[in-house]
Order: C-alpha cells, then sequence, then structure tokens
C-alpha cells in the first residue's frame, strides 16, 4: 500500500507539471479542459486520467483540425 501510495503521488505531480506546461504552450480551452479533468475526474486515478490524455488530445486536435480545414475549403480563409 505504501508503494502505491507513492506512485499515485508521483503521477499526481507529474500531472501537476505537465498541466502547468498546458498553460505556456497550449490555448486556453486545452489547458482548462486538462484541469478540469485532473480535479473533477471521476476515476480518482491518476494512472487512469494520465490513459486517457492521449483521447483527450485526438479529441480536441481532430476538432481543430476539421474546423481549420473546413474554414479554408468552403470560405476560402
Amino acid at each position: 500500500m505504501k508503494v502505491y501510495n507513492k506512485i499515485a503521488t508521483f503521477l499526481r505531480w507529474f500531472m501537476l507539471t505537465f498541466i502547468i506546461y498546458q498553460v505556456a504552450t497550449s490555448t486556453a480551452g486545452m489547458w482548462i479542459a486538462l484541469i478540469i479533468g485532473f480535479f473533477y475526474s471521476p476515476v480518482r486515478s491518476p494512472a487512469v486520467y494520465l490513459c486517457c490524455l492521449p483521447i483527450f488530445y485526438g479529441v480536441y486536435f481532430h476538432y481543430a483540425a476539421f474546423n481549420s480545414d473546413y474554414l479554408r475549403t468552403h470560405y476560402k480563409l
């Protein structure tokens, strides 16, 4: 149990530094979603949240790419 607590603490600190990195390098919507997901995740497991990050990124960047491509194609922006 002690080892699990150390791993969980490490993962939480790792994710917190990752969120701070996102604040510095990403758009506002993305880092707000990361913070909400980190603090209000119904699954209170850092490992599960860490595994879900690629899904969050995939949805976010797919949406952004679709919108920019759509705007360029249909509105000649």
